[in-house]
């Protein structure tokens, strides 16, 4: 049994025949559909019969404003070459219903008494932000990501500036031996220096292990005049 909802669309159809061929035949004048509620004939329910094609009809109306649960039957009386018939061709119960839909319950759903009768959006649908919407999005939530690279956030790259700047290089790994740490390592931490291959060494931040070597050039007198990174 389908569902409709009160006050919404009703459609539906039968066909009509010889009673002696069973050959699909109009009827000798325009059927006549009646509705039922609960048993009871409801001459409220206003029904339109219209012919589609050779013994093919249609049945229009609007479902009345009936009470959810109330179970409804349609009949029609057609007569076709000269005999008379009649039949229940339809049936349905009514629910209460999604606004703009005739056919979908809505135990699914509950909506806020101030709740507006909006139709869902969809894909494509055009939206409109809001004043308030419209000055919310301008200031980035924690956590927000932000393009660094085509519109910088100056608090962004503040932080980001901070963090380089704060960075404990004990918890730094894997460093290229060309990097920035490496360069700047002989300004804080231990390093011996001698003449020749291998005679500048720098350490890593326990002051132990080698973080890298170079070359140096020193004259007769103990000048440095040069470095060449191993």
């Amino acid at each position: 049994m389908k569902n409709l909802k009160a006050s919404g669309s009703y459609y539906g159809e039968f066909c009509t025949q010889r009673f002696d061929t069973g050959a699909a035949t109009d009827a000798d004048s325009t059927p006549t559909a009646t509705a039922t509620k609960n048993g009871a004939d409801d001459g409220s329910f206003s029904l339109t019969v219209t012919k589609i094609d050779t013994g093919r009809y249609k049945i229009t109306g609007t479902v009345p404003a009936y009470t959810a649960g109330d179970i409804v039957q349609i009949s029609v009386a057609a007569t076709v070459n000269s005999v008379a018939g009649k039949g229940v061709v339809d049936e349905f119960v009514v629910v209460s219903g999604r606004p703009g839909t005739d056919d979908i319950p809505i135990e699914d759903a509950v909506l806020a008494t101030s709740q507006p009768n909006y139709e869902p959006a969809k894909a494509g649908d055009a939206m409109t932000l809001t004043s308030a919407y419209d000055a919310a999005k301008t200031a980035a939530a924690a956590g927000a990501k932000m393009d660094i690279v085509d519109a910088p956030n100056a608090t962004g790259l503040a932080a980001i500036a901070d963090a380089f700047l704060k960075r404990d290089w004990t918890s730094v790994t894997g460093e290229a031996t060309r990097s920035v740490l490496n360069a700047l390592r002989p300004l804080l931490n231990k390093w011996t220096s001698a003449s020749g291959a291998g005679g500048y060494v720098v350490k890593k931040e326990d002051d132990s292990t080698t973080a890298w070597t170079g070359t140096l050039t020193v004259d007769e007198n103990g000048n440095i005049s040069g470095m060449d990174h191993d």
